[in-house]
């Protein structure tokens, strides 16, 4: 194989010729803007490549709004599109997403300075893309994969055949399109449509502006049939995708719900598990930010596609930062899920982390590449037999590792009933699956909290297909946000975001003050079971009157009844440090430790500067681990005495920082309390 094209600045990096230009190891590549633009026009590969990576880069960056430090005037060039010119840097070698090494590149042009990661690895170690791909995602080749892999999965995969909820199940109404002229789109109720067809759906962003949308106004128009060429860009192609893999049928929200009819909608919002639970497939526009973006996108296949490079030869061979002989994989800008997809526009929507848990089959249309997610399979374009990896432990929160644990445990239990030959649905019993299941959800609740809804009032609703489904499982039920059959552990959340990021969201006390509900901020979960083992964690209180759940409001009880000990703690709130200054004081116990414990308001919203704060700690849980104690618990305060009913306002834990002992201190003298009941509300 010949030897690409390279520039004389990328053959000294590959021998290892260079020139430090800063303390933090960061070495000269090109020099000037002159430089850079000279190896461009040259066809360096390596340069073009970088080129293509910091020109999408910039561009994420100004799609995402992201503050950039600019100056006012820079060297720009423009043909068709802005050019990023500028000086560059490297630090070799760092880590990948992908694992394999890297060299990090800077980009420092007179506009900003974009960074990326260039991937390398000897040919037959590192994985290059199995298929180069074509100029835009709606091409043949592109549908080619998704026609691919959607029969393998058809023919293949046991788990998403199972994973429907029922064969005969159909939306209330559901899109017809025909592709005869001129194409159109006609509306039909559930009556209208035999039970034996398939249909998918259209996961998408609204946007600022209202799509085309069934209204009581435009029924008619729609149950008539609408060109296709009416309907934003988003809807039109779906459309298409839908037809090439020989679907007639589709559910869009925006079409399929009536948009100003309140009671169709909440009817709606009950079915949304149904929905995309038996679709054969979701079309997620992931990279549209309003439905006028479309899904297929142009791209830049240079970027994309790698380049194989031969070394010779290098300066000194001892320098483990240098390039031994070889050939070697350059794949500038590794496009992978968490970036392509997790932090997409469309999954920075809560409704849509629901929509993708819930579909058996989704394909992805992202900036720069298409994916194919099932039960069983995470591939890509370039990687079509590839199984991108879904640890179950991961804690980046997506709803994947929840899904993919629900759906396994669903279908081993399924086969276990078949060889017993059980009749019904088995209680889950292996008491590490259910501990997983658990903290995988307060993983995905932590990502679910981070993502936008327009009715902060939909925080619990756009939760309800999840829960019904998690909940099956575990014969649990979800009240206000919280899993029953682990209440106390489920008590213990706080607000992730600082003071100014919080906003209180139930004036009307619809939500207890112990639900997580109440918050539009990111909500974290306090030390998980798999930190200790529970034969070292002991429950604090006992839960002696449980809430009830929500189905009718005649029987909602918001309090939960328990037998604690209640201890004053008093302190002062610094709202700069959005924490508590020294000294804390916990009943007879005095902390003046400049090691501060984890303790957070709910609510800064209204505190001042600084602000005195008493009021009782509550501890839920307690535990030992190899240098000390620890402890869990609310931070309440009195409203009614009568009625002994308490509201929470924060979240505390604390653990022994040898040498101090603060958590033992606390939890002996927390031992001396009388036992009380009171109600939290």
């Amino acid at each position: 194989m010949a030897d690409p094209t390279l520039c004389e600045v990328c053959r000294a990096l590959l021998r290892g010729s260079r020139k430090l230009v800063s303390f933090d190891w960061k070495f000269e590549h090109h020099a000037s803007s002159e430089s850079f633009r000279h190896a461009y026009k040259l066809g360096c590969e390596i340069c073009i490549r970088l080129h293509a990576a910091f020109m999408e880069e910039h561009s994420r960056l100004r799609a995402l709004e992201l503050p950039i430090d600019c100056k006012t005037s820079g060297e720009l060039e423009t043909d068709d599109e802005t050019l990023l010119w500028g000086r560059t840097t490297y630090y070799p070698f760092s880590s990948s997403p992908s694992g394999c090494p890297s060299i990090h590149f800077w980009n420092h042009s007179n506009a900003c300075t974009t960074e990326m990661t260039m991937v390398i690895g000897m040919v037959g170690t590192l994985r290059p893309p199995e298929t180069l791909v074509c100029q835009n995602t709606g091409q043949d080749q592109a549908m080619t994969f998704i026609q691919t892999q959607y029969a393998a999965c058809l023919r293949e995969h046991a788990k998403c055949r199972s994973s429907s909820a029922s064969s005969d199940f159909l939306p209330t109404r559901l899109l017809q399109v025909s592709c005869a002229e001129p194409p159109s789109v006609r509306l039909c109720e559930r009556a209208q449509i035999s039970s034996r067809i398939h249909y998918a759906t259209l996961s998408h962003c609204w946007g600022q502006t209202l799509p085309t949308s069934l209204t009581k106004t435009t029924e008619e128009e729609l149950r008539n049939g609408v060109t296709q060429d009416t309907l934003p860009l988003t809807f039109r192609e779906a459309i298409r995708v839908a037809m090439a893999l020989g679907i007639s049928y589709l559910w869009i929200d925006s079409l399929c719900i009536f948009q100003d009819d309140l009671k169709d909608w909440e009817s709606e919002a009950k079915l949304m598990r149904d929905v995309y639970r038996n679709a054969t497939f979701c079309i997620a526009a992931t990279a549209a930010k309003n439905s006028t973006r479309g899904l297929f996108r142009n791209r830049n296949c240079r970027s994309l596609n790698p380049v194989e490079v031969g070394v010779t030869r290098h300066i000194d061979a001892r320098n483990g930062q240098t390039f031994a002989p070889g050939r070697y994989w350059f794949m500038a800008h590794p496009v992978t899920p968490d970036i392509a997809i997790d932090s997409a526009p469309l999954n920075q929507r809560a409704w849509v982390a629901q929509e993708r848990y819930l579909s058996r089959r989704t394909i992805h249309f992202t900036h720069n590449l298409l994916f194919w997610e099932c039960c069983e399979k995470f591939a890509s374009e370039t990687h079509p037999d590839k199984h991108f990896s879904c640890n179950c432990e991961s804690k980046s929160g997506n709803p994947r590792p929840l899904r993919r644990l629900v759906i396994d445990t669903m279908f081993h239990q399924r086969d276990q009933t078949e060889d017993t030959c059980h009749s019904g649905k088995d209680r889950l019993t292996d008491l590490r699956t259910v501990d997983d299941i658990y903290i995988s959800w307060n993983r995905y609740r932590a990502f679910y909290t981070r993502c936008q809804l327009t009715k902060p009032s939909d925080t619990l609703i756009a939760l309800q297909g999840i829960s019904s489904e998690v909940g099956e499982l575990l014969s649990d039920e979800l009240v206000f946000g919280l899993w029953i059959g682990r209440l106390i552990g489920q008590l213990l959340w706080y607000c992730e975001t600082p003071n100014h990021g919080r906003k209180y969201i139930s004036p009307s006390r619809r939500t207890p003050s112990w639900s997580w509900a109440n918050w539009t901020c990111a909500i974290s979960s306090g030390r998980e079971l798999d930190s200790y083992t529970s034969d070292h964690i002991h429950d604090s209180v006992q839960i002696t009157k449980l809430p009830k759940g929500t189905k009718s409001s005649e029987n909602m009880l918001h309090s939960i009844t328990m037998r604690c000990r209640l201890m004053p703690f008093k302190s002062r709130f610094s709202m700069e440090h959005d924490s508590f200054k020294v000294p804390l004081t916990f009943g007879k116990i005095v902390s003046w430790s400049q090691r501060r414990p984890h303790i957070r308001l709910d609510d800064t919203s209204q505190t001042h500067f600084e602000q005195n704060i008493e009021c009782q700690l509550l501890i839920l849980r307690h535990g030992e681990f190899t240098e000390g104690r620890l402890f869990e618990g609310l931070l309440v305060v009195l409203c009614d005495e009568r009625t002994r009913s308490y509201e929470r306002i924060g979240f505390c834990y604390i653990q022994d920082r040898p040498p101090t002992r603060l958590a033992s201190d606390v939890l002996d003298h927390h031992n001396t309390l009388e036992d009380q009941e009171i109600q939290l509300i």
